[in-house]
């Protein structure tokens, strides 16, 4: 059976292509949808029941793979648990990418639905405006950067090289609904209620975390720019 006949996400997204492990789609805001398809016992470090342990899991590939995370949650999907992640990818030499996908893991294999949108033209525009909205940000005297304008989303005392940003919240996403970051919220929330599953799929044998399972370093190659 085709992705495209396991999947069908609606008709706001335009068909490409498709091979055998992955199909690609577009829309009319220049979103790029793909669905990927892993033929592998998936190596998620966590029980889909421990939030902490998945966003930990998620986290942590997002960092080895020079990305941020956003947002990572486990929610129900076409009545499968499904992990759901948002993360951004720094561009050269400005500008940023953003990801959001849905993982599908079952016992034998996996899916992966991402949407991506990048950053064109002026960048930084979300951010600077934030900045300007809410003066009272204050300057940490030892980094010269805006104090606590950087954090982990669900873990304050983490600290990495490159993590989501103030600006990033989508309490913010009504007052920029054609940046890349609100169009991929928009667009993740409509496929969830859009999305066409096969009964095949539905009734696949669900995930099981195993102690040694990895890292989901298979996983890491999704998490770059596909157009």
């Amino acid at each position: 059976m085709k992705l495209t006949e396991k999947f069908q996400p609606g008709s706001q997204w335009i068909f490409i292509e498709e091979d055998t492990v992955t199909a690609h789609f577009t829309n009319p805001h220049g979103l790029h949808l793909s669905i990927n398809h892993f033929n592998l016992v998936p190596d998620i470090g966590a029980e889909l029941s421990d939030l902490n342990g998945v966003r930990a899991v998620y986290r942590t590939l997002a960092e080895s793979n020079a990305a941020a995370l956003i947002e990572a949650d486990v929610v129900d999907f076409c009545g499968m648990q499904t992990v759901r992640t948002i993360i951004k990818i720094r561009m050269q030499p400005t500008g940023l990418i953003f990801i959001g996908s849905y993982t599908l893991p079952f016992a034998n294999e996996s899916y992966v639905l991402k949407i991506q949108a990048t950053e064109t033209g002026i960048t930084g525009i979300r951010e600077a405006a934030i900045i300007a909205m809410e003066p009272h940000f204050e300057i940490d005297e030892e980094t010269g950067k805006i104090a606590g304008w950087e954090q982990d989303p669900y873990d304050p005392s983490y600290r990495g090289t490159f993590m989501m940003n103030r600006a990033d919240n989508r309490r913010y996403d009504e007052l920029f609904p054609d940046h890349p970051l609100s169009l991929v919220r928009k667009h993740l929330r409509e496929l969830r209620s859009s999305l066409t599953v096969a009964k095949e799929i539905q009734d696949s044998a669900p995930f099981q975390f195993k102690k040694n399972s990895g890292s989901t370093k298979s996983w890491g190659r999704l998490w770059k720019n596909d157009v």
